[in-house]
């Protein structure tokens, strides 16, 4: 008889990254120690079979005895998002369910494989913006209020309502786009009345 089991992949693009956290995350999931396969200072954009633990995986995998693998989140897989999603689907053809901790990661594998593709590209833009929107928010608050001497407070979250919008429109519930683009509902319902407030003054 054959045991199928669980196992886990954990990886780090630099030395400097934190690896046990990592591993941590997915002894906290019930993977055992001895099934979590690891790559340190180890970048995405190497093909798979170029990283020495993802290869263990692989020749596991091949033996007939897993069933599944669980990740932190998916860019463990890849760099970008065609990458990690093309890692995903190879996997999942070879008959292995891949499970990742992250929330978002769990919206696109639980999404038909034709959305997966735009869900994945909508987190890494909606991440990309909201990261630039918030550094030059905060550069740009923080001159303010040093110029006019007051106190420094956190930036205001701007929605990409365009991106929002498009998920919606292909059948993406407003809470999942929301998980998706990174965006918390109370950070949403703020910026919506600001949206509104400033619709109703002529503002948009």
């Amino acid at each position: 008889m054959v045991f199928e089991v669980e196992i886990g992949y954990a990886r780090t693009s630099t030395d400097h990254q934190d690896l046990e956290r990592q591993i941590h995350q997915l002894q906290t999931a019930g993977i055992s120690a001895h099934l979590i396969y690891t790559d340190a200072g180890i970048s995405g954009s190497k093909a798979p079979d170029q990283r020495p633990g993802y290869r263990q995986v692989i020749a596991l995998i091949e033996t007939g005895t897993v069933r599944g693998i669980t990740l932190t989140d998916l860019s463990r897989l890849g760099r970008d998002a065609r990458g990690t999603l093309q890692a995903v689907w190879d996997l999942q053809d070879r008959g292995i369910v891949v499970r990742s901790l992250s929330e978002t990661d769990r919206i696109v594998l639980a999404s038909p494989q034709e959305l997966q593709p735009i869900l994945t590209a909508a987190i890494t833009l909606g991440a990309d913006i909201q990261r630039r929107r918030t550094i030059e928010d905060t550069k740009a608050g923080q001159a303010r209020a040093r110029a006019a001497g007051k106190k420094i407070g956190r930036p205001q979250v701007k929605i990409d309502w365009q991106t929002l919008e498009d998920l919606k429109g292909r059948g993406i519930s407003e809470t999942a786009a929301l998980k998706v683009m990174g965006v918390s509902q109370a950070s949403f319902y703020r910026a919506k009345k600001r949206r509104q407030a400033a619709t109703a003054g002529g503002g948009i």
